[in-house]
């Protein structure tokens, strides 16, 4: 029974070692393959994407859109924030303009009107 039980230990050993060993090669090779890809790509100059952004008078339109917007949020908010002790009214003051701003910018600048 104990020669049994020895040589079932030895193969499982030998099961082990066989799969740490698979393991190891496995790892060898993804690191080799890393750092292949990292010596490719380091070695080609990077390209600076460009974003597409409107230029020239769209660009200064928005600009300007939003500039007007935001002056008359702000316009709104400064009445509200020095004439009125309620922080009630407030907060649904702040509430309505960050609620309206967005809408009010996509209704000047929706191309259809």
């Amino acid at each position: 029974m104990s020669r049994q039980r020895a040589r079932l230990r030895a193969e499982r050993e030998q099961l082990q070692a066989e799969q740490r060993a698979k393991r190891a090669r496995a790892a060898d090779r993804r690191s080799a393959r890393a750092s292949r890809r990292r010596v490719l790509v380091d070695s080609v100059p990077r390209r600076r994407v460009r974003v597409a952004r409107q230029r020239g008078i769209l660009e200064a339109r928005r600009r300007r859109r939003f500039a007007v917007t935001m002056t008359v949020a702000l316009l709104l908010q400064v009445p509200a924030w020095t004439l009125s002790d309620s922080w009630w009214l407030r907060a649904t003051v702040a509430t309505l303009t960050a609620l309206f701003v967005p809408v009010i910018l996509t209704l000047l600048s929706d191309r259809r009107s």
